[in-house]
């Protein structure tokens, strides 16, 4: 099909997989098709395994295309005499299922699955090769290319479909469609479980002629250990008729996620649970209810993370399904949970419908669902109940001690809980003016109810990033006195210790302010707060290794959070980790990527994505996201700051001293950032900016 070389790239310093036509291939028109429907498929796949496509270009009439470096042994040469231990073979199944999924799900049929075109990594991780058979739906009759049934076996000496592989109807000759795959899938099952293929013959038209006439040995004849489910499954797959096999790869996928959670379940007794809180959904008429879906959605999650037993997702990570259409379970599979939550809100004057449910990923099935329709005075019993009804579905009844950890820094008080639901709505956005009025609804929501640690905890947060971004020297002592508060009323609240870690930083008290966010890390380990802010702390201080592992522990912690990958690019550059920075930007520009689908007038995200793009050495789409953010926020100095940043590394002196001047002039600025960034480096021989710097003392 192909000559494949190890390759350099010399503008990104990496290696890549270069595969091009042999020469003198090039005039045959069909496998000049081939080549290009190969790359076109591939290039369309976005999935962990399936590889990578980066570029595509044509050098003296020779087609070519780099992708992924691949380095492990395929599936072939893994699978040992008896077939992969059991936890291994369903891994590299579920893995397998969907890669097919995802290509079935893009119209794109691979009609060439087989051991040997998939790899396993040295770390584990299965990739997917070789789409030089893959079909495109409608594509392919636009180009007028079809493969006759003896092409199928060997055309020019060429195998193009693999004897043994190949599902009755595609040795045939007949249409082929997804099910075709799902045959291969199961033959590839069959001899990851057992080391043996179910269909053999001395020759590759013998083999064919047993495919479509014998029938294979149930697996489990050959492993006394394979569980029947997945025996049945693998033999389901091998149906002869199309119609009788499962019937998509989700399917597959699906039933080997069941397998492994039953056999989990058998060797380590009762399984911790996992879970999903989506934002609720605003029935209002207005539309005018975010602050409060968010706030009841973000309060469970809070909320459910103490509970000992149950993992919950991220805030990050699901609200950016946000108005999705994907299944409720593709959504739970994609978040790794195996139940997800979901409700809706339908508020008029001071009443309140709130509908949920609680939903298995597995199978789709409803666990729980209530509509309740009280008053805004009712909302505290109403989160309490869902919350208590939530976990006993899932793990048991609750403890007191964890019935009290529900309602930890919470309020009684309707209005000031509204207050406080509106100040995180707005601390969550970043932009100068909402943390003005984030500082407004947490003081009001205080004020309402002087006990709410919560509350106490994010006006300190909010106080702090005004100081240490616009210079508001009069809010430092405010930001440490209401941290003080919220750890005095509950000491046990990360985010109260968060928040005073992170006023201490402002006023340097570093020493301080190390050991508040390390408690808030010893109640929750998994505090995004805590871990971002600690990188932060590190960074003020000039510890860059330590705030490099902070930013890449908070994006592990939340894996939709690009700021932190952004950052530690930063910190990379610096440190000369240029390897490491290139892996870390390409998976904070995708995140940045998946959160501008939803988000896209998101200014932080897009000049986030600039600076990474610009790392990557892509200057054109970076800037396209530079002028992006500052068109829809110009008047934000934040925005400005950051855009100063990127004209400095894009070698715009003029242009980006000219924004941090107007800035510092405004009062913006943080000395302790400015000086440690590398991004102005490049400025700072200017008179200009040692000018600007000196104004800000």
């Amino acid at each position: 099909m192909g000559e494949v070389y190890l390759a350099q790239d010399a503008e990104l310093n990496r290696e890549v997989a270069l595969k091009l036509l042999p020469t003198g291939v090039t005039s045959d028109e069909e496998r000049l098709a081939r080549f290009q429907r190969e790359v076109r498929a591939a290039a369309a796949l976005n999935h962990p395994n399936i590889v990578t496509v980066y570029s595509v270009g044509e050098e003296d009439g020779q087609p070519y295309y780099a992708m992924e470096l691949v380095e492990g042994e395929t599936l072939k040469e893994k699978v040992p005499l008896g077939g992969l231990p059991l936890d291994e073979l369903l891994r590299v199944g579920v893995a397998l299922a969907d890669a097919v999924r995802a290509a079935h799900a893009k119209g794109i049929i691979h009609r060439d699955l087989k051991p040997h075109n998939v790899m396993i990594t040295w770390d584990g991780r299965l990739k997917v090769l070789d789409f030089g058979l893959s079909r495109l739906r409608e594509a392919e009759v636009a180009e007028g290319v079809t493969l006759s049934a003896d092409q199928y076996t060997t055309r020019i000496g060429t195998v193009v479909g693999t004897a043994g592989y190949m599902a009755p109807e595609q040795v045939l000759g007949e249409e082929v469609d997804e099910r075709g795959d799902i045959f291969a899938l199961g033959v590839i099952l069959y001899y990851a479980a057992t080391g043996q293929v179910p269909f053999a013959g001395r020759s590759s038209s013998e083999t064919s002629a047993a495919v479509l006439r014998d029938e294979p040995v149930p697996p489990i004849r050959l492993r006394l250990d394979l569980p029947q489910e997945l025996d049945r499954l693998i033999l389901r797959c091998l149906a002869k008729a199309k119609d009788r096999r499962i019937q998509t790869a989700l399917d597959v996928r699906n039933e080997l996620e069941d397998i492994q959670r039953q056999l989990r379940a058998e060797h380590s007794g009762p399984e911790e649970r996992s879970l999903a809180v989506l934002p609720f959904v605003d029935m209002s008429s207005g539309g005018d209810q975010a602050y409060l879906c968010d706030g009841l959605a973000e309060e469970l999650i809070t909320a459910l993370t103490r509970i000992e037993g149950l993992q919950v997702a991220s805030r990050t990570s699901a609200f950016r399904f946000r108005d999705s259409d994907l299944d409720i379970r593709d959504i739970g599979r994609q978040l790794g949970v195996d139940t997800v939550l979901e409700g809706s809100v339908r508020k008029a004057g001071d009443r309140l419908r709130i509908a949920v449910q609680l939903i298995d990923v597995l199978n789709g099935y409803h666990l729980w669902s209530e509509r309740f329709d009280r008053t805004m005075e009712d909302i505290f019993a109403v989160q309490d109940e869902i919350a208590e009804r939530t976990v006993e579905k899932l793990r048991g009844l609750l403890t007191e001690d964890e019935r009290q950890a529900l309602r930890v820094g919470m309020t009684t008080d309707p209005e000031a809980h509204e207050a406080y639901l509106q100040g995180r709505y707005l601390l969550n956005r970043i932009v100068q003016t909402d943390f003005e009025s984030a500082r407004e609804m947490f003081s009001l929501a205080t004020q309402r109810d002087p006990e709410f640690a919560l509350a106490w905890a994010g006006y300190s947060i909010a106080c702090s990033w005004s100081f240490q971004w616009f210079r508001r020297q009069d809010l430092l002592e405010p930001a440490l006195d209401a941290a003080r508060r919220a750890q005095k009323l509950a000491p046990d609240l990360p985010e109260a210790h968060a928040a005073f870690g992170w006023a201490n930083t402002h006023g340097e008290h570093y020493k301080e302010a190390e050991v508040a966010l390390q408690r808030a890390l010893e109640l929750n380990p998994s505090s995004w707060d805590a871990l971002y802010l600690s990188a932060r702390l590190c960074f003020a201080q000039g510890r860059f290794k330590e705030a490099l592992d902070y930013f890449h522990r908070a994006g592990e912690v939340d894996p939709e959070d690009y700021q932190s990958l952004a950052l530690a690019t930063l910190i990379e550059v610096k440190l000369g980790e240029d390897a490491l920075m290139q892996e870390t930007a390409r998976r904070g520009i995708e995140r940045a990527r998946r959160h501008l689908l939803q988000h896209p007038d998101d200014a932080r995200a897009h000049y986030m994505t600039a600076f990474m793009l610009h790392r990557m050495d892509e200057p054109e789409r970076a800037l396209e996201h530079a002028k992006l953010a500052e068109k829809l926020s110009p008047n934000d100095p934040g925005t400005q700051y950051n855009l100063a940043c990127f004209y400095s590394l894009a070698g715009e002196r003029d242009r980006a001293l000219g924004l941090l001047e107007h800035i510092v002039g405004t009062g913006f600025g943080n000395p302790d950032w400015i000086d440690k960034d590398p991004d102005l480096d490049s400025l700072r021989d200017d008179p200009r900016f040692e000018a600007l710097r000196k104004r800000l003392g």
